[in-house]
Order: C-alpha cells, then sequence, then structure tokens
C-alpha cells in the first residue's frame, strides 16, 4: 500500500506547478521539504491544484528567499508566500521542530499530513488519511480552534466546498467557541464567506456560528412562517436556490439557462447570500392587526441592516449594493404575481429598472416561492419576465428617435413622426439602410413624398 501511495504521490506531484524549483531549493540548501496542506489533500483526492503548501527544515525565510521575492504570511510562525505567475508557493519553517509536530498544529485532520519530496516518507500523525476516505471533517483539537477561531468558518467552508460531513464532536467546538470569531479580522471573514458562499453551502449554515457573522441571525427563529420559523425557510430558500442553480437545464426557463448562467454566474454567490439574508428585518418589524401578523417595511428594513453588516465585513460598495437590491426588492414580483392580470407594461418596467439583474431577482423569488410552498403562483410569471428581458434584448436598436427628426428637419411634433419612425425602423430591421446618414436620408424621402416641406441642414 505504501509503495502504491509513493508512486501515485510522485506521478501527481510532477504536476503541481513550482514542484522542480523547489526541489533544486531544498537540494542547494541541503533541507528536507514536505508537501503539506491542501495541496496534498487535493491531490489525495484526485484534484488538480496549482499552488503549493510546503514545510521545510530550519529556515522558511530563508527557503524564501532561495526562491525569490516573497512576502510575510505569518513573521513569528516563519510562514512566506512566494508568488509565480499564476500560482504561489507557500513555505512555512519547521525550525527543530520535527514534521509531525507542525502537522499536528494545523487545523484540520485531512489538512495534517505531510509527504517528503526527497525520502518518499508519508506523515499522518492524526489519521487524516481515514477521514478523507469518510469524507468528514474533523478538527485536531480544541486548542486548534482557539488558537485561531477562524478555523470554524474555514472548517464550515471547507465541508461546503469538499462535500464532506462535519464531525460531532467538531460542529460542537465550532459552537462552543463561536463568540471567538469577533477576534478575527473582518478580512478574513469576509475571504472565507467569499469562498463558502462559491460552493455548494447551504447544508452548512450553523446558525449559531451565522448569529456572530450577521447580528440577529438567530432572531429570525422567533417569526412563525406556516410550518416552519423564518430562519428555517430562510435556509431553505438558499438550499433551493441552488438546486434551481443545478437544475436550470431542465427547469421551466431551460430554453434561457445557459444565457442567465453566463449572466448570473460571477454574482451567483452574493446572490446566495441576499437570499439567505432576504427576511433579515421580519423580527424587527413583525406586528399584529386584528389577529394577523405583518412585517411592514421588512425589506428595507433588511437593506439597511445589510448596508452597516456587509460594510463593518469589508464587502466592497458594489457588492453592499448589489445584496441590498435584492434584499430590498425581494417582494416586488411575489406582488405582481399576486395581481389579477399581470400586463406587459408592469413586466417592461420591472425590466427597464433592473435590466440583467432582473434574472437575479427572479432567481430569489422562485427559491423564495418554493420554500413557501407557492411556487405555482410565481413561475409563469418569471417566465414572462425572462421572455421579455431577452425579447427585447435582442430587439434591433432604434436608428431614429423622434427627437432627430425635430431637430433635423425642424418640424413639430404630431403623428406624422411616429409614421415616419416606423417606416424608417422598418428599412432598418430588413437591411435596407445600416447608418443613421442613411436613416436621416430616407426620412427626408419619404416627408418629400408626402409633400412636407423640409429645410435640409
Amino acid at each position: 500500500m505504501r509503495r502504491k501511495r509513493e508512486k501515485y504521490f510522485h506521478r501527481s506531484l510532477f504536476e503541481v506547478p513550482g514542484i522542480d524549483e523547489v526541489k533544486e531549493a531544498g537540494r542547494r540548501l541541503g533541507v528536507h521539504v514536505y508537501v503539506v496542506g491542501g495541496t496534498l489533500r487535493d491531490i489525495l483526492l484526485g484534484k488538480k491544484t496549482r499552488d503549493l503548501d510546503i514545510a521545510v527544515e530550519g529556515s522558511g525565510r530563508r527557503f524564501a528567499e532561495e526562491l525569490g521575492r516573497f512576502i510575510v504570511l505569518k513573521e513569528e510562525m516563519d510562514d512566506y508566500r512566494v508568488i509565480r505567475k499564476g500560482y504561489f508557493i507557500d513555505v512555512i519553517g519547521l525550525g527543530e521542530r520535527p514534521i509531525e509536530e507542525d502537522l499536528k498544529r494545523r487545523d484540520f485532520t485531512i489538512n495534517s499530513m505531510g509527504y517528503s519530496i526527497f525520502t518518499g516518507e508519508f506523515f499522518d500523525p492524526l489519521e487524516g488519511m481515514k477521514d478523507l476516505e469518510r469524507k468528514l471533517i474533523r478538527a485536531n483539537g480544541e486548542e486548534n480552534i482557539r488558537e485561531d477561531p477562524l478555523r470554524i468558518l474555514r472548517g464550515l467552508r471547507l465541508g461546503a466546498a469538499l462535500g464532506f460531513r462535519i464531525e460531532d464532536e467538531t460542529l460542537k467546538l465550532f459552537i462552543k467557541h463561536r463568540g471567538l470569531l469577533k477576534k478575527s479580522a473582518p478580512e478574513r471573514i469576509h475571504y472565507e464567506l467569499i469562498l463558502m458562499f462559491r460552493a455548494r453551502c447551504s447544508g452548512y449554515i450553523v446558525p449559531e456560528v451565522f448569529d456572530v457573522i450577521f447580528p440577529g441571525f438567530l432572531k429570525m427563529r422567533d417569526v412563525p412562517k406556516e410550518e416552519m420559523d423564518c430562519l428555517e425557510h430562510s435556509i431553505l430558500s438558499l438550499k433551493y436556490l441552488e438546486e434551481i442553480w443545478d437544475e436550470l437545464p431542465h427547469s421551466p426557463l431551460s430554453q434561457f439557462s445557459r444565457k442567465i448562467k453566463r449572466n448570473v454566474g460571477e454574482r451567483l454567490h452574493l446572490l446566495k447570500i441576499a437570499t439567505l439574508l432576504h427576511d433579515i428585518g421580519k423580527p424587527a418589524t413583525m406586528s399584529e392587526e386584528n389577529g394577523e401578523i405583518h412585517f411592514y417595511g421588512h425589506e428595507q428594513w433588511g437593506g439597511r441592516w445589510w448596508e452597516e453588516v456587509g460594510e463593518n465585513l469589508r464587502f466592497s460598495w458594489r457588492e453592499i449594493e448589489y445584496i441590498k437590491r435584492m434584499i430590498e426588492n425581494h417582494m416586488r414580483i411575489h406582488l405582481l404575481a399576486a395581481q389579477p392580470e399581470v400586463t406587459e407594461r408592469a413586466i417592461r418596467r420591472l425590466v427597464m429598472r433592473f435590466g440583467s439583474e432582473v434574472m437575479d431577482l427572479s432567481l430569489l423569488t422562485w427559491a423564495d416561492a418554493l420554500a413557501s410552498g407557492n411556487e405555482r403562483d410565481v413561475v409563469p410569471v418569471i417566465k414572462d419576465i425572462i421572455s421579455y428581458y431577452y425579447a427585447m434584448k435582442n430587439k434591433p436598436r432604434q436608428i431614429l428617435m423622434g427627437r432627430d427628426l425635430l431637430r433635423h428637419f425642424k418640424l413639430k411634433p404630431g403623428p406624422l413622426i411616429g409614421e415616419i419612425l416606423s417606416s424608417v425602423q422598418a428599412a432598418y430591421e430588413s437591411g435596407d439602410i445600416r447608418t443613421k446618414k442613411e436613416a436621416l436620408e430616407l426620412a427626408a424621402k419619404i416627408l418629400e413624398e408626402k409633400g412636407v416641406r423640409i429645410k435640409r441642414p
């Protein structure tokens, strides 16, 4: 078994960028070099990896200097990053410590294996290989979580990215020490959140943990919503959004699935955050009138809440504004679908207001409706909205506007202007004319045929 594994390591390591220069640097300095962390984990999972994590005997700084220019990650940990075009090499110095000691100090067992690139020896002091085979995220110990509480969020993110289960004891540690997350740098929390929401993460939303990141998150448990509370509904909405996204080619929007994925794809992680938080304003706005519960203005309250929270978490201005727009407008299509008749004018106004983001809003609405059990009411409207958006987008541009005729020919407003515009646009769409100059010449000809005296410029 050891021999087969070593051969596999050697074959796979050849494909990792930077491995040859690391070997050469190790030989020049006469030190042992170990591939560790995420690089080794991904190799064992059969995944391609661009970045290289290594631990070296002696000084990490000296080794990084041998490779070239570097930046300091954690000087107290002798941890450095050498940046190359398209990938990077992370170097940590072991000093006099044995490799096993360094591996035990890491976050999770599946990240705590090492492989010597010179001797072929494999190190697995915490049985990470077994956890890898069991698809299990297991913390190396309670002290490791206390030492760096961001590992709580990283563990959830890692579980989401790999589709692994979080070990029960590890999950208890996450909940127990969740308050320590407040000590983590907002920039680091933001980074982990982005990576987590880029993965299929709905099954890894631990409410107690996310209440620290999104203050007030747990309060949604106090809001009733049919057969579940608002918190359950919000997480279920996120789950349905992920399912909708995966099943788009086989959905009622199948004819637009490629276009939607191309347009929304780069914003999907932000849309997921908005979906999870779309009802965050309900606890603060809950009221009762004549035995009925209302949440007047919960969308606007949620938007203002996110503005502050997003800024604290170091989201960019564009990210904050996008998520705020989704939260503040998540009821808009629901209200449209509730009308006795959905007019083309109402759909046009919605499309004109949100542009391509009308697709994002439609997906959020669909997921919200599924989680509420009223999908049947909104899906036909969503299909009409998306159809209208692409019909309008694919429509040829208007070659002339009314103001062009008024200004160019010194005309007065009237029905004739509309007639001329229609005739010129028809010629443009049929390909008889191609430029604005040709359109004006045709307009002049039509006007003269109608006996209208015009002043040519």
